[in-house]
């Protein structure tokens, strides 16, 4: 898109859509970065550490480097996809770990679940994973 933005338009008009892009980019990886961060340390790590509050920035710092590093990892190795499958599996996963919850709290009123269903909230991601990548 840059180069045809290069190619096709005056450079004035070039340059403000190449920075109205770059800004995008950056947008919407902030925006994953902070989501993701924000779900495993309230979700995961935050349980592991309760004892020492202290040190929870850090932790924060720590885990948003190591899902930039991740996510940076993903981008470089492309796997030869495009943005829009990317883009399609992180709304399946939204899709498959709040849905059926959301809909049980809904339609039961239940806030406490049984072990069983605890299970199947957490496989529900895995399997939307393995089909979306290997089918």
């Amino acid at each position: 898109m840059p180069f045809f933005f290069q190619q096709t338009l005056p450079s004035a008009i070039a340059a403000f859509c190449s920075a109205v892009l770059l800004l995008a980019v950056l947008g919407t990886g902030a925006g994953l970065v902070l989501g993701v961060t924000t779900n495993i340390y309230m979700d995961g790590i935050r349980r592991l550490f309760t004892k020492n509050s202290d040190h929870s920035l850090t932790i924060i710092r720590l885990c948003t480097i190591a899902i930039l590093l991740l996510s940076g990892a993903v981008v470089m190795a492309g796997f030869s996809t495009t943005i829009l499958r990317w883009s399609y599996l992180s709304m399946g996963f939204r899709g498959a770990s709040v849905f059926v919850g959301l809909c049980i709290v809904v339609f039961t009123g239940q806030k406490n679940f049984s072990p069983m269903v605890r299970a199947l909230l957490y496989f529900l991601p895995v399997c939307y994973f393995i089909l979306a990548v290997f089918i």
